[in-house]
Parts: C-alpha cells; structure tokens; sequence
C-alpha cells in the first residue's frame, strides 16, 4: 500500500469516528474544544486507531497543538506507522529545526535523595509542573513558595515507602517522577499499593522517551515492594497525560470533582 493510500485510510477512518465530514482532502479541521472529540473520546479514540492500524500514538511527546487537527492526529498516527505523511515528505517536522536536549541513550535514571547533588534542581521542575496543571484544569493552585514546602515534606520519608527518580542527561535533571506505598483499608482488602504522585519532563526534554523511562522506573519499584496494584490521578483535560498513561498500561477508572468556596455553586 502506498503512503498516500494508507494516509487517506487513516484520515478517513478519523473523519469516520469523529465526524469531522463535509471538508475536503486538503483541509483541516479542529477537533479538541470543537465539540468533536474531548479528552476522554480521545483515549477512546485511540483505542480504536490501534485495533484498525496497530499503533497508539504516545500523545505525551507531542504539543496539545499537534493532535487537536484532523490533519495533526493523522500525522502522528502515520508516524507512528513509519510513515511520513504525502504533503510532507520533503518537509522537516514543525520542530525539527528545535535543538535536541535530550535523547534517551544519553539519559540516565537515578534515584534521588536529600544528599543527591541535583536534588535542589527539583523544585523549579515542580513549579512548572503546576504551571503545565493550571492550562489543563487544575482548581487548586500551588501557593507561594510551595514548591519548597513540598521538598521539605519530603526530605525524610523512608526510602522503601516513598521513591523519588530523577532523568540525568550531562549532569542536569530533564524530570522526574514520585511514587509511594500505601496501605489499603481492610474493607478493600488491606493490600499494599503503589501510587505514582508526580510525573514532570522539560519541554526540550520530551519526545525522547524521557517520561516513558521514568514511568517504568516507578512502576518496577512498586512491584518490587509488593505493590498488588499502581494506581495515579491525570487531570481530565490533559488529553496527552490520559494517553500516555493508557499506553503504559493504566485503565480510567475515576472522576474526582470539586467546588470550590469561590464557585457561584457553593
């Protein structure tokens, strides 16, 4: 099959499930925030794309702009196919002029503790981790100084109930991950589980497997302890979170809600 073909297949099936019709070959259409597709039929979405053509995309290396298109979904399935779309054979990808801060042969996983030399690298990386949150729906903001606290709430948890990984490329820190064991109540079994709390890569830093390392590190220390099973909270806008979770093997399974005192509602 050629690579035209495949890419019409692959745009039609999307024009198909999403109901984006009524446009023709060469235009695009929105589909994030155009009422067609939310972040939940997204994941949905994609399930579907790898039962049809075998491949779920890993929407966490790419910007929310890149797949929020008819034409910017279909080029990241037709790379994840091997395949570069027909328009833009003899074209470089938008960011491929970006200079390269990270690639996975050069990153190594660490584990970081109070005495590591880059653990006061962490907190700039947590701030802007909640800046990320705040344009995905995030309703409870970090305060002032917050992610200072945060390390030092830190700082003297025991190794073997709390994990804290650093990405380390030319002695920098391009992310980081936390998990921890918890305890469940007796009504639900009492089984030791593993929650994965943090998750931040640099922008220069994605696209390069980065988190995908991270996510495995944490998920291996989990099971190392016991863990009967992981479990992490995405916020419910973050398309890309939703989906790169889902490709590490994770399911939906809750909404959390909140009013707030400010809220006309309350």
């Amino acid at each position: 099959m050629s690579a035209s073909d495949l890419q019409n297949q692959v745009r039609d099936f999307l024009i198909q499930k999403t109901g984006a019709g009524g446009i023709g070959p060469d235009e695009d259409r929105a589909l994030m925030g155009a009422g067609l597709l939310d972040s939940f039929g997204l994941v949905t979405l994609l399930a579907e794309v790898e039962a049809r053509f075998g491949v779920f995309p890993d929407l966490m290396v790419h910007d929310p702009g890149d797949y929020s298109t008819l034409n910017g979904l279909t080029n990241i399935i037709l790379q994840n196919l091997g395949v570069a779309p027909v328009s833009t054979q003899a074209k470089q990808p938008s960011h491929a002029s970006s200079p390269v801060h990270a690639r996975p042969d050069l990153v190594r996983i660490e584990r970081l503790h109070a005495a590591h030399p880059l653990w006061a690298a962490l907190p700039p990386l947590f701030k802007q981790m909640f800046d990320d949150f705040a344009s995905t729906g995030l309703r409870l903001p970090l305060v002032d100084g917050g992610e200072h606290l945060w390390l030092k709430s830190i700082e003297g948890l025991p190794d073997n109930v709390f994990f804290v990984a650093g990405a380390v490329r030319d002695d920098a820190l391009q992310g980081f991950i936390t998990a921890r064991m918890k305890l469940l109540p007796a009504y639900l079994g009492g089984q030791h589980v593993g929650e994965v709390a943090h998750l931040c890569v640099r922008p220069a830093a994605r696209r390069h497997g980065v988190a995908t390392g991270l996510a495995s590190a944490a998920t291996a220390w989990c099971r190392d302890r016991g863990a009967a099973s992981v479990e992490l909270q995405v916020l419910s806008h973050n398309a890309g979170a939703l989906a790169f979770w889902r490709q590490q093997g994770f399911e939906p399974e809750l909404i959390q809600l909140r009013r707030n005192r400010g809220d006309a509602s309350f």
